[in-house]
């Protein structure tokens, strides 16, 4: 699974190096000069689920499951080895967010709190629901599909708020920050967290069993 890993990183070091460094330069730029902490929550979703869609792209393009499957490699070792890279990008994005968040709060003069830091964890883990609803119907349908329920999954999540505001009055927002006032930060991190393992575990279980009866052609 390792060498699977090692596989991918390469892939994507090759071709999408000069891609991702313009995007983190530019959501560098955008976030500590325009003060806007929302472009980087944005950036550690798209970060973390882009790299495993890529390299399944990549993947699919040369049609490297034929061949991959045609050496002592499980079909379990190549879906874990995607949910792998998936945490991989989650860390990358954590520390990545965390240390431009902590100099764009120096630069403004603003006290470094432990919730401040802990956003980009918040969010890693929240980017990661969202790839293991969506992992295993690339696994099944083709990263195409794949990606086109993501980027729904990610837009419904998105238009929920507005469409509760607009046709029911409901500050969703409001409501979600009453709820979890009581808990804490902390709690609700513990929470996400938790919720981050039993969603990938039932998605790669799941992942292994559709990939497991696929036809590759």
């Amino acid at each position: 699974m390792l060498a699977l890993l090692k596989k991918d990183i390469f892939t994507l070091k090759r071709n999408c190096a000069v891609y991702v460094g313009i995007m983190m330069l530019f959501y560098i730029a955008f976030g500590i000069f325009n003060d806007n902490f929302a472009m980087y929550h944005f950036f550690f979703i798209l970060i973390t689920l882009m790299l495993p869609v890529t390299a399944m792209s990549f993947d699919e393009k040369c049609r490297w499951d034929l061949y991959g499957m045609s050496m002592p490699i499980s079909r379990r070792a190549a879906v874990l080895s995607k949910y792998l890279l998936t945490g991989i990008s989650a860390v990358f994005g954590i520390f990545f967010g965390t240390l431009v968040m902590a100099i764009s709060a120096l630069m403004h003069g603003e006290p470094l709190s432990i919730g401040l830091l802990a956003q980009p964890l918040a969010f890693a883990l929240f980017s990661v629901l969202i790839a293991d609803f969506a992992l295993p119907i690339m696994f099944h349908f083709g990263t195409e599909k794949g990606r086109l329920a993501m980027v729904l999954i990610i837009w419904g999540i998105a238009l929920v708020p507005y469409a509760a505001q607009k046709f029911a009055g409901i500050d969703v927002m409001s409501v979600l920050e009453g709820a979890f006032a009581g808990l804490g930060f902390g709690v609700f991190l513990l929470m996400l967290a938790a919720a981050a393992v039993v969603a990938t575990l039932v998605s790669s279980q799941l992942s292994i069993t559709v990939y497991q009866r696929k036809e590759l052609h």
